[in-house]
């Protein structure tokens, strides 16, 4: 049974596990197999709610589960609603729609597998539910913009009120038509939705100015998950893995793993709460129950190339590009064809053929990832903001992306497709953030195994001078080891590669 836990072999451990409970007649084992923790949270604040969830294995809750990680509230010995369903999780609430709401159904659509109609045209109307082009299944936007690609006539099978009807074109552009996945129509507002709202669930029409992420592991916070409010002391916890989430009005969620050992465990939440809009939208709060002051922001996603393309513009970049005093910031990808041809008679850069504004950057080199990050401190310190911006350190990677003794942020099992690797689509190639929602860590940060090599702030060998890159990348297929928290490359900083990207950490001068 250690063997097993120490290889992350579920499926042995839990067959050991019962060995052990059957030849124990001592109960000595057992106890340890079982131990359990006695948890006293302490809040300073009178207005904290704190609930809690027990972090599992769904195919250890849900009959036919997968072998990745979801939350259930500490009360559920059999949870109201599978844990591991993709839901939409709030981060910027509006109306009645507050923080620790879920959205579960979006215009009568599950949000996995579902491809709406943004605006309708011809026989088509808005809402409409895209099910199959020529043929093939439509389950997510990847498939909508592939196999919608202008081309021969052919079917795009539409579904309304459970019936099915097709629309013949030769591409979703031609239709006129634009799509767009369940996040996208809420985020739109103005659409009925299933919300699960206190421990309710209830259709609620969505407001406009909603910002939301579609998640694998939801957080049903309710009578069910509540802990207590500031303060909880609860007993005989089974040890192990949990998420404590720390919630003040006014102000966005703190999630907090815990890994409990048996035995007593006290822990005081003494983290302050930032105010929602300290840092720009889509960074999330790593906090620090340390409490050395160790809290940073994260962007949740990598740097894009619509940022990195702004960057180039900027008139003191482009004039230190004419003088030669910056190089290498115009890569290329492995064609030859310029990612950022530049106008020469504007001397502006513009996004070349086959790249996406919102794709990853891809093919910079540590020193032109830190040439960013200086950019972005400069300008936030010339607009008044006191930040600072620059490339996560390995603590902070590690920090956002897992928990203690877990191999990826998901969990200790990896399949290809639940993160952006060469396996996960019929062609490999780059494609925006956040589209694997498996791939988010408990702090709620996407694609930390797959998507892109990203650059780290520190050192890989520093005798050779080899930079850290971690993660997994969209050109990786394996071993798992690359996609792991702890993988990646040790790299010279004036490498560039079609697989390495970033994102960026900001620390500010003063936290409230």
């Amino acid at each position: 049974w250690q063997e097993a836990g120490a290889a992350h072999d579920g499926v042995a451990a839990a067959a050991y596990r019962d060995k052990v409970m059957e030849l124990d007649p001592s109960g000595g084992a057992a106890r340890r197999i079982e131990g359990t923790a006695n948890l006293q949270i302490a809040c300073p604040l009178p207005d904290v709610a704190l609930h809690l969830f027990r972090t599992r294995e769904h195919a250890d809750v849900v009959r036919g589960g997968e072998r990745r990680m979801v939350h259930v509230p500490w009360r559920q010995a059999t949870p109201a609603h599978d844990p591991g369903e993709w839901a939409l999780r709030v981060v910027r609430p509006a109306g009645p729609i507050g923080d620790l709401d879920l959205i579960l159904r979006v215009a009568g659509h599950p949000v996995r597998g579902s491809v709406l109609v943004a605006e309708g045209a011809g026989d088509v109307q808005a809402l409409d539910r895209l099910v199959a082009i020529g043929g093939a299944p439509v389950i997510d936007l990847y498939d909508a913009e592939t196999l919608g690609e202008e081309g021969a006539e052919r079917a795009f099978a539409f579904e309304r009120a459970g019936i099915r009807f097709d629309v013949r074109g030769t591409g979703l552009f031609a239709l006129g038509l634009r799509v767009l996945d369940a996040a996208g129509v809420a985020e739109r507002g103005g659409v009925a939705a299933t919300v699960h709202q206190g421990g309710v669930v209830r259709d609620i029409v969505l407001p406009a100015g909603l910002l939301v992420r579609t998640t694998a592991a939801p957080l049903l916070c309710g009578p069910d998950s509540l802990a207590g409010s500031p303060a909880a002391s609860i007993p005989d916890l089974p040890a192990g893995d949990w998420l404590l989430v720390a919630h003040r009005p006014g102000r966005p969620p703190i999630r907090v793993p815990l890994r409990m050992p048996p035995g007593p465990t006290s822990f005081t939440f003494a983290v302050p709460f930032p105010a929602r809009d300290a840092a720009p939208p889509e960074f999330v709060h790593v906090p620090d129950p340390s409490g050395q002051n160790l809290a940073f922001w994260i962007l949740d996603r990598e740097v894009t190339c619509a940022e990195y393309l702004e960057f180039l513009n900027d008139p003191e970049v482009r004039r230190g590009l004419d003088t030669g005093e910056r190089k290498g910031l115009v890569p290329c990808n492995t064609s030859g064809v310029p990612r950022f041809p530049r106008d020469g008679s504007t001397g502006l850069f513009s996004l070349g053929p086959r790249w996406r504004g919102d794709w990853p950057i891809l093919g910079v080199s540590w020193n032109d990832a830190t040439a960013y990050t200086a950019w972005r401190t400069e300008r936030a310190r010339r607009s008044g903001r006191r930040e600072t911006c620059a490339l996560p350190t390995y603590r902070q990677w590690q920090s956002a992306g897992t928990v203690m003794g877990r191999e990826y942020c998901f969990g200790n099992q990896f399949r290809p497709r639940w993160v952006k690797s060469c396996f996960s689509r019929p062609r490999a190639e780059p494609e925006p953030p956040r589209r694997f929602p498996v791939d988010e860590s408990p702090h709620g940060v996407y694609d930390m195994s797959g998507s892109a090599l990203e650059w780290l702030d520190d050192w890989y060998d520093r005798d050779k001078g080899f930079r850290r890159a971690a993660g997994g990348s969209w050109a990786q297929a394996g071993p798992p080891e690359l996609f792991r928290i702890s993988g990646g490359y040790g790299l010279a900083p004036e490498t560039t590669s079609e697989e390495v990207g970033f994102r960026l950490v900001l620390t500010m001068e003063t936290e409230e």
